[in-house]
């Protein structure tokens, strides 16, 4: 992807806000920014919005109840390329969510992430009704159930097969498990990294523009850039996952 040409457009997306005026106690007035997704003001606005989702999703879990699903895609880096993963994995996430966590019977939540280049891959957190059987290898917690994790690789395959040609390989999905309530909460901060409060590009569209962002940078300005180009929301959550804010 042309990074200059997706820095021009993202910040004269920046620069797309409403100004409206408002009036202190001795009588000035003073400008003030809406919040535009990728500014300061839409972090403040939807930062508390994200923690208190984030205390109802993860309030009296159990220990390995948190199953965490990265899902990655066989695209190139292209521009066009890129746009198609960001619309295939937008069009096949919903209803392998729906079905799996109809099978855990507990909540969710999925993010829409780009890579350092620019194209899209997926974390998604599964809070399970039940504790999860795991196997451990080098320090990493993962699902130990074969007939739940064949019955996972099967519903993503089918749902993606729904809206792309192109074959997933055998690296397409890694389900990992959470141990206890510390390690949920430390997947739940990665996973929401670019939302809420994290969502303030900034400085990563400052640094980046000046040739000396990093790769962190980039996925977070990418990840901003598809949002809007495409017009997507980066994350859902289940219904459930929204009660008691």
């Amino acid at each position: 992807m042309n990074i200059k040409n997706v820095l021009e457009e993202t910040e004269a997306n920046q620069k797309r806000v409403r100004m409206f005026q408002r009036t202190k106690k001795d009588g000035t007035t003073f400008w003030v920014t809406t919040p535009k997704r990728g500014n300061e003001q839409y972090a403040w606005k939807y930062g508390k919005k994200f923690l208190l989702y984030k205390q109802n999703f993860l309030q009296g879990i159990a220990e390995n109840s948190i199953m965490a699903i990265t899902l990655v895609t066989p695209y190139g880096n292209s521009y066009y390329e890129c746009r198609d993963s960001w619309k295939t994995v937008h069009g096949a996430i919903g209803a392998f969510c729906k079905k799996i966590n109809k099978m855990g019977k507990g909540k969710y939540l999925a993010v829409f992430e780009a890579t350092s280049e620019g194209c899209c891959h997926a974390h998604i957190v599964f809070r399970w009704s039940r504790p999860l059987r795991v196997r451990v290898h080098n320090g990493t917690y993962y699902l130990a159930e074969n007939d739940l994790s064949k019955a996972i690789r099967k519903i993503w395959t089918e749902e993606w097969m729904k809206v792309s040609e192109r074959k997933l390989n055998n690296n397409s999905i890694t389900v990992r498990i959470s141990p206890n309530p510390s390690e949920a909460e430390k997947v739940f901060g990665y996973t929401t990294k670019f939302l809420g409060y994290g969502s303030d590009i900034t400085n990563e569209l400052y640094r980046a523009q000046n040739n000396i962002a990093s790769n962190f940078d980039l996925a977070k300005i990418f990840s901003n850039y598809w949002g809007f180009k495409l017009r997507i929301r980066l994350y859902r959550f289940s219904k459930d996952s929204k009660r008691n804010r």
